[in-house]
């Protein structure tokens, strides 16, 4: 049973990054809180964040064209 185990675990750690690709991490703006990022199909990531105070803070949007961040760091205030 542990080998088993051990084998299947090894099978994940070698196929799993291979399947989604590499993780690329990037700062948001300072002040930026509670970000969420999600793919569509085309590769496009979109994020939403928090900025402002706790009490009464504004939602912001911004989508990033197969994942990298264009020239014009442009975002939407909802």
């Amino acid at each position: 049973m542990k080998r088993n185990l051990l084998w299947l675990s090894l099978l994940w750690v070698l196929t799993v990054p291979a399947i989604f690709g590499a993780v690329e991490v990037q700062r948001l703006l300072q002040g930026a809180m509670q970000p969420l990022a999600l793919t569509d199909d085309g590769g496009n990531v979109h994020l939403v964040w928090l900025q402002g105070e706790p009490q009464a803070c504004d939602v912001f949007y911004q989508k990033l064209p197969h994942g990298r961040p264009t020239k014009a760091r442009r975002s939407r205030k909802f």
